[in-house]
């Protein structure tokens, strides 16, 4: 995986999950329903409320089959984009030809098929994360900091511990 970290971490409001999934994702999250993780401690910590915990997250995906949602067309890879190209043919609309970055790309399709059938769409065709910082007119507090990896797909993951300062396996 080149530009993925294999370990990532997830700040939640619960402190006793036996499984993390990307299906319980909030819709009007930045880069849809996923299963948002983080490289920073704090960042995860910013999530967990007041009784919740952070979870270490290992994963092993191929790195073709994710998005960089603030690359361009050109920065993505020919899996990315041949997912990207089904998903709007799916959608019965055409690609959208002066968008900037692949977020605006994606979010054009929004209209037709909402985030959450975007995500499970670009799912089913083997994508299974999207990641980027966001835009500025979202950046709102510590949670918002650093780079966005929002897991839209499970098979990714390895395996999930509980996370302190020893990793206890959960």
């Amino acid at each position: 995986m080149d530009t993925i970290p294999h370990t990532l971490l997830h700040g939640s409001r619960s402190k006793h999950l036996d499984r993390l999934s990307s299906s319980h994702g909030l819709e009007q999250a930045p880069f849809g329903p996923a299963l948002y993780l983080t490289e920073d401690s704090e960042v995860a910590r910013s999530y967990t409320g007041q009784s919740g915990g952070i979870y270490a997250v290992e994963l092993a995906g191929n790195s073709q089959l994710t998005i960089p949602m603030n690359g361009t067309w050109k920065d993505l890879s020919v899996d990315a984009r041949l997912a990207i190209q089904r998903l709007f043919k799916a959608a019965h609309m055409p690609m959208p030809v002066e968008a900037q970055t692949a977020r605006s790309i994606l979010d054009s399709v929004c209209p037709v098929l909402g985030l959450r059938k975007r995500n499970a769409f670009l799912s089913s065709q083997g994508i299974w994360m999207l990641y980027g910082h966001i835009d500025a007119s979202e950046n709102a507090d510590l949670s918002d900091q650093g780079v966005h990896y929002a897991l839209i797909s499970d098979t990714v993951i390895i395996s999930q511990q509980h996370w302190e300062s020893e990793c206890v396996a959960v």
